[in-house]
């Protein structure tokens, strides 16, 4: 299966959103694909600031690369799930440019695990992972039929079909991540760090769950 991976391009004009504005490593989205190539399948993954590719560019590479699933997050790392923007104009605007032209659509991150049923009818995205969501990516990839894939939820008529609950992974047995060397020189960020002048390039270390 050939899946898309995308972090759209942040913007927060008119948001009220409070977390950091900077370039973020996509952890969950570094994890899928670890787990989706380990079983054999092909990946695109994208970042728009990382890359400097906005919603309508980011859209234009996922149709080229012509995904069986396109995978989404409402938030800009896993690492801000807890305080993520509020509001979905990003993934939003990123899925209006798709346009169709992705495959089956998944959104994963805070907004589907809490409120599936809003995020849903606000994305037109065929289903939400509920909680944590790597895991469940992949499982995604193996089944044809979505509605054997526990943590999920879905759109069923005028009403919300929710397989199981929210999903914890299991987070010690992921594997050790690699990014892009491109990726790795465009952060230069350093998340929390208040004691120096920053300088040179910047990573986050997941430690915990």
């Amino acid at each position: 299966m050939k899946v898309a991976l995308v972090n759209p391009f942040w913007t927060y004009e008119h948001s009220i959103y409070f977390g950091c504005r900077q370039p973020h490593l996509p952890l969950e989205l570094g994890y899928s694909k670890a787990m989706l190539e380990a079983d054999g399948h092909d990946v695109l993954m994208l970042d728009g600031l990382l890359q400097g590719l906005d919603n309508a560019a980011l859209a234009e590479r996922v149709a080229s690369f012509a995904p069986d699933m396109t995978v989404v997050t409402t938030a800009p790392t896993y690492l801000f799930w807890r305080c993520a923007p509020p509001e979905l104009r990003v993934p939003g605007e990123f899925l209006n440019h798709l346009a169709g032209r992705g495959g089956r659509t998944v959104a994963v991150g805070p907004h589907g695990s809490a409120t599936p049923a809003p995020t849903l009818r606000k994305l037109g995205v065929d289903l939400v992972v509920r909680g944590e969501c790597e895991e469940i990516v992949a499982e995604l990839a193996r089944q044809s039929d979505w509605s054997k894939v526990a943590h999920t939820a879905r759109l069923q008529g005028e009403g919300l079909a929710c397989y199981g609950g929210v999903h914890a992974s299991s987070f010690i047995d992921h594997p050790a991540l690699s990014w892009p060397s491109d990726w790795i020189a465009a952060h230069s960020h350093h998340h929390h760090r208040f004691d120096t002048v920053q300088k040179g390039a910047g990573a986050e270390v997941e430690a915990s769950r």
